[in-house]
């Protein structure tokens, strides 16, 4: 879990450019290869299982951020190093999504989660 972890929050620290990257995996199909890298324990490292987590959440973080001009934000995250969701936020949150609707995208689960976790004031 400590690899998972200091993956994803590497990912999510970081500043990405507003570009979408098409494709994408299901909220399912992101929990089933965090069960196997949390399977591996240390050798985790190096799997593609890893590597196909950090991809997407990369990913997953490119298409939130990218939000069309005058368009108001989905959410109001604290700045980076005010706060941030560890790995495993992240991975209980997907887990409380029901197993019927599991099949929707990374992208649409994240936005649903960042608008629960950080609502913006109203105006």
């Amino acid at each position: 879990m400590r690899v998972l972890t200091a993956a994803v929050l590497a990912l999510c620290a970081v500043a990405l450019p507003a570009a979408a990257i098409p494709g994408g995996m299901t909220v399912a199909q992101f929990l089933a290869k965090a069960q196997a890298v949390q399977a591996k324990g240390a050798a985790a490292a190096n799997s593609p299982e890893l590597k196909a987590l950090q991809n997407e959440m990369v990913r997953v973080a490119k298409v939130y951020r990218a939000s069309p001009a005058g368009r108001p934000p989905q959410s109001c995250p604290p700045p980076p190093g005010k706060g941030h969701m560890s790995a495993g936020e992240l991975l209980g949150d997907l887990s409380h999504i029901p197993v019927a609707q599991r099949g929707m995208s990374m992208d649409a689960a994240f936005t649903a989660i960042m608008k629960r976790k950080y609502p913006c004031p109203k105006r």
